[in-house]
């Protein structure tokens, strides 16, 4: 057994002469690097589309459920524009971070729409009740905001490339 796996290799062996071959760990999961952030992509569409729906779902209105989800995807745009801005590559962490940013930007947004359409019940004009709405949830949401974006800002100082990266 043990020669046919030798006799195997030297036919492989002089099938691969004069071609340069690399392998072990790093080579293997730089390789898969393209295939995580093209499945996380696809993951973030359908993420995006399933929020969408269940948001709609929840709040009884398509409109609703629209508002509430375009900040995220925005979100998400921005956050890829200003990681191409300072040449951050997209990878498999920094995709990651981009479905962290669709579900902790749609929080935000159900917050504010939640208290806008309470507010609206009391004051019918759309301009005064945002008004109530932002002074009402909008310290909250930013001390939320800034809390999470120091958390992650931790990361900075991280000695793991991708982790200092997000």
């Amino acid at each position: 057994r043990v020669r046919d796996v030798l006799a195997d290799a030297a036919v492989a062996r002089g099938q691969l002469q004069g071609q340069k071959l690399t392998g072990g760990d790093v080579a293997v999961s730089q390789d898969m690097i393209g295939g995580i952030v093209d499945n996380q992509m696809r993951s973030l569409g359908f993420s995006l589309l399933v929020m969408a729906v269940v948001v709609m779902w929840l709040l009884r209105s398509p409109r609703w459920g629209l508002w509430a989800s375009l900040p995220a995807a925005f979100a998400v745009l921005g956050n890829w524009a200003g990681m191409a801005g300072v040449g951050v590559p997209l990878g498999a962490a920094t995709s990651m971070f981009s479905v962290m940013t669709l579900g902790i930007g749609v929080d935000y947004a159900i917050h504010l729409l939640q208290r806008y359409r309470h507010e609206l019940r009391i004051e019918p004009a759309p301009a005064a009740a945002m008004a109530r709405a932002v002074a009402t949830v909008g310290p909250a949401i930013l001390v939320d905001g800034a809390a999470v974006g120091l958390g992650f800002g931790v990361l900075l100082l991280s000695s793991v490339p991708s982790n200092a990266r997000l």
